[in-house]
């Protein structure tokens, strides 16, 4: 309880804490950014040692299981999963960052207060092109759904098709936002939580706007 409000939180900290301790992290330097230049990743295209390999893919795995609830690295562990088959020292390098910034804050958690009634917000977005470095021209689908302010579904994946224009690759995300919002929305009905039709995407671009209003 806080403010006379009842609050609901949802975190980690602990299992992030041992883990830390496990692969002796606890003491690494402080980092205010999981990730502050995707092309670090880059920086380093030497392969690691098998040793390392499986180092690397045991600790991606730990941390693909904290982006439950840490969305704060949500889309680093992506860009560092896409290295499980071949990890260069630049992904050990963006590896040993993201590590160091849970340690930095291990205790970050997701707060929202107890409301009468439900609200649904959904967020969509895309990266035109955004993996240029990374050996393809394909974009980034972003989409983030909040149920009264806590996330409870996101992703962040590559596009299968390369677009050919910002438009497109906004169009596309926002058709898979649509996507996952319809089939949470079904799950709600069957809970009888009795969801409010048609509901809003929000989207930072003109082009999805003006492709949803058929101009």
């Amino acid at each position: 309880k806080k403010e006379g409000k009842v609050w609901y939180t949802l975190d980690q900290t602990e299992e992030i804490k041992e883990f830390l301790c496990d692969n002796e992290m606890d003491k690494a330097r402080g980092q205010h950014a999981p990730m502050p230049d995707k092309h670090e990743i880059s920086s380093d295209p030497a392969l690691v040692s098998e040793q390392d390999h499986k180092r690397y893919r045991s600790l991606v795995g730990s941390l693909n299981y904290f982006c439950e609830t840490r969305f704060d690295i949500m889309y680093e562990v992506t860009r560092l999963s896409q290295g499980l088959a071949a990890p260069t020292k630049g992904h050990i390098k963006a590896l040993n960052r993201v590590i160091a910034y849970l340690n930095t804050v291990p205790d970050m958690r997701l707060s929202v207060p107890r409301v009468t009634g439900d609200t649904w917000h959904i967020y969509s977005d895309s990266d035109h092109a955004g993996d240029k470095n990374f050996g393809g021209a394909k974009s980034r689908t972003g989409v983030m759904i909040l149920l009264n302010g806590m996330p409870i579904h996101w992703r962040s994946n590559k596009q299968p098709i390369t677009s050919i224009s910002s438009a497109q690759a906004e169009i596309y995300a926002m058709s898979e936002a649509c996507k996952d919002i319809r089939l949470r929305l079904w799950v709600a009905d069957e809970l009888g939580l009795q969801p409010t039709y048609p509901t809003d995407i929000k989207v930072d671009n003109q082009a999805g706007v003006y492709f949803q209003n058929k101009m």
